[in-house]
């Protein structure tokens, strides 16, 4: 037997997977326990998130009468509230790289919709392609490019696409591991600055898609889904995935004038 075998009382099997679950069960309650004292955006914006996931959810399922057709736009809009909430269940069970790799994934519609509004003969081009050509011609890489040649705001730009994508989706970062004062984790474990940098993510890309698919969507109250936008984009709080690294530069230069003082 090796040494290995004689570990004693290490769970495995099904008692492994209950003991993670109980473990993110608890960053779970955690996490919805501290949240009220995250400062004042964060709870507000959660809340507000809540709204604009209710209104899109509706957008996307016709709630308000089918407008027929091939239901694109509805169906850019459903797939980013689904997407929106699972990261927002990842975020408050601990696994933050996977909610901000799942941003990225918002961020993409945003910048397709962006596209669609910006340049119309695009979502014709869309609708008459066929999956190999849509794979092609309007992959993330592709929908960017088009959108620089014709000198529109993009969305999601290459640098923070490149940034989110380095969460969770591409090798090389160290997981779990948004403040440099804690080690790195595996999931399941409350982290606050971690949290906050997928809830802010999150609702960036989704405030996106919204106010950019409601004008393009027939059947819906364009209006309320715009405030609701709106309000929750004045929630968004600056820790972010442009500015997290000098965010602690600036507090450990701070923390060092402080000791030295």
């Amino acid at each position: 037997m090796s040494d290995f075998d004689k570990t004693p009382d290490l769970p495995v099997g099904t008692d492994f997977m209950q003991v993670v679950r109980g473990q993110e069960d608890a960053c779970d309650g955690v996490t919805r326990q501290r949240l009220p004292f995250m400062g004042q955006k964060a709870p507000a914006l959660v809340s507000e998130l809540g709204t604009l996931l209710s209104w899109l959810d509706r957008a996307g399922s016709c709630w308000w009468g089918c407008a027929k057709g091939d239901h694109l736009v509805e169906h850019a809009v459903g797939g980013s509230c689904g997407t929106t909430r699972a990261g927002l269940r990842l975020a408050y069970l601990g696994f933050y790289d996977e909610a901000l790799s799942l941003s990225r994934f918002v961020g993409e519609r945003a910048n397709l919709l962006a596209l669609f509004r910006t340049q119309p003969v695009s979502m014709e081009r869309w609708r008459q392609a066929d999956e190999r050509t849509r794979r092609r011609d309007f992959s993330a890489v592709r929908v960017r490019i088009a959108l620089e040649a014709i000198g529109a705001p993009i969305p999601t730009p290459e640098e923070r696409y490149r940034q989110l994508s380095s969460f969770g989706s591409h090798p090389g970062r160290t997981p779990q591991h948004h403040d440099p004062r804690t080690r790195p984790r595996m999931g399941g474990i409350f982290d606050e600055a971690g949290f906050l940098l997928a809830l802010n993510e999150l609702a960036r890309g989704l405030v996106l898609v919204a106010g950019l698919a409601a004008p393009l969507l027939a059947e819906v109250p364009q209006e309320q889904i715009t405030s609701a936008a709106l309000a929750a984009a004045e929630q968004i709080g600056g820790v972010n995935v442009a500015d997290i690294d000098g965010l602690w530069d600036a507090a450990a230069a701070s923390a060092d004038r402080n000791e030295r003082s």
